[in-house]
């Protein structure tokens, strides 16, 4: 065995240990605050915290699914009136104390886990110094602790508020280190997943937000889509800062399935997400959304031209250009909607390749019918272009499944 690896695969010392007990007793009394914030201090969240505390004993990688998918939806202070404990937070601190406690009494050697260094460890300690200069700059002159002092933004303690979110994030982050760094495939996959179902469930929401209010199809209204991102009630960009970074694991649910049903699945979640995208109206996650899918074409550009298929390589270049004159000659609707139709054709290529020439030659010869089918239903039936989109998008899951 190398020296690198004798030094890199060791147990971790007694000051690190120690640094993970202390971290485990710093969250316990976060809890504790947090539960003395809440509005009931019993309720069925508290039974569900002791469900996850038995499955993070059982399998503690479970955090890497069960945190952000919890995200969009253990948040109930909108109902509660609870701005500064939420449910969320319950679940980040028992999973801080849980893990911490385990890798202090009895820690395990992983590879690469260690703390950052160089260039990274300079602009973590920048972030953590600048969050922590503002949130004393809000605090000061220290307010009063009393009953409405938790009740509103105008608040000192409102600083509080803002800056946990980064904090409990740093807190959680030698975890996420430490268990994406043990070389288990499935860990990572566990967090896509984790991530790619919150991505889902926050679609949901604004689609059904939108039925609820303007409608699913009225782009002519200024309603923005919020979810139940319940800060956004006087502004802001939680859900433009969520899906900008979430976006890009509906991509990799595409890229990285191979199942009929699965693909199916992952075609559903790109096309929700990029209505949730396109109902916020934010012109900074729409270049997030162009990024992201300029990534992703490069990626597809160097897969293709590894297997020298210059020719596929070129159409895939050549997609975007129409995309841009869709959208200058349709808007926002047109541009959706060719988005899906690149995105099924990619997906309905791989399909073609897989059939035989008795099949292909079949579906040639369908084409017209189906073409003329479409035709008939966007002339003859109201909203029938919508309709012949629709049955487009079914008949190609069908055809997966």
């Amino acid at each position: 065995m190398s020296r690198q690896s004798s030094r890199v695969n060791k147990s971790p010392s007694v000051l690190t240990r120690g640094a993970f007990l202390v971290s485990a007793l710093f969250a316990t009394a976060l809890l504790v605050v947090e539960f003395l914030l809440r509005p009931t201090v019993f309720d069925v969240w508290v039974l569900l915290l002791g469900v996850y505390g038995a499955l993070l004993l059982w399998r503690p990688a479970l955090f890497l699914f069960v945190l952000p998918a919890l995200l969009p939806i253990a948040s109930l202070a909108q109902w509660t009136g609870s701005m500064y404990a939420e449910e969320w937070d319950l679940f980040a601190l028992l999973t801080a104390i849980v893990l911490y406690t385990k890798l202090a009494v009895r820690p395990t050697p992983v590879a690469n886990a260690g703390p950052p260094h160089g260039i990274g460890a300079v602009l973590l300690g920048l972030m953590v110094l600048s969050y922590a200069l503002s949130m004393w700059r809000g605090l000061t002159p220290m307010p009063e602790l009393d009953i409405n002092a938790l009740t509103d933004y105008h608040s000192y303690w409102n600083s509080l508020r803002i800056g946990k979110g980064f904090f409990y994030a740093a807190l959680l982050w030698p975890l996420m280190r430490r268990y994406l760094c043990e070389g288990d495939a499935s860990h990572s996959r566990l967090f896509a997943a984790g991530v790619a179902t919150t991505l889902g469930m926050v679609s949901l929401l604004c689609l059904w937000e939108r039925v609820a209010f303007p409608g699913m199809l009225n782009m002519s209204t200024d309603y923005r889509s919020t979810a139940l991102f319940w800060e956004m009630h006087v502004g802001g960009a939680a859900l433009d800062g969520f899906l900008a970074l979430s976006f890009p694991f509906a991509i990799w649910a595409m890229l990285r399935t191979h199942k009929p049903w699965a693909t199916a699945l992952a075609l559903c979640l790109f096309a929700l997400a990029t209505y949730a995208i396109f109902t916020t109206f934010s012109r900074a996650l729409y270049a997030a959304y162009v990024l992201s899918l300029a990534i992703a074409l490069w990626r597809g550009l160097r897969n293709v031209a590894a297997e020298k298929n210059w020719l596929g390589s070129a159409a895939l270049f050549f997609a975007c250009v129409p995309l841009v004159m869709v959208f200058l000659s349709s808007g926002y609707r047109g541009f959706i909607a060719a988005c899906g139709l690149l995105v099924t054709g990619l997906a309905f290529s791989h399909l073609w390749r897989s059939t035989s020439s008795k099949a292909r030659f079949r579906a040639l010869l369908l084409a017209p019918v189906s073409i003329a089918l479409a035709t008939a239903i966007y002339l003859l039936l109201p909203k029938g272009a919508y309709l012949a989109y629709g049955a487009f998008f079914i008949a190609m899951a069908l055809l997966y499944l």
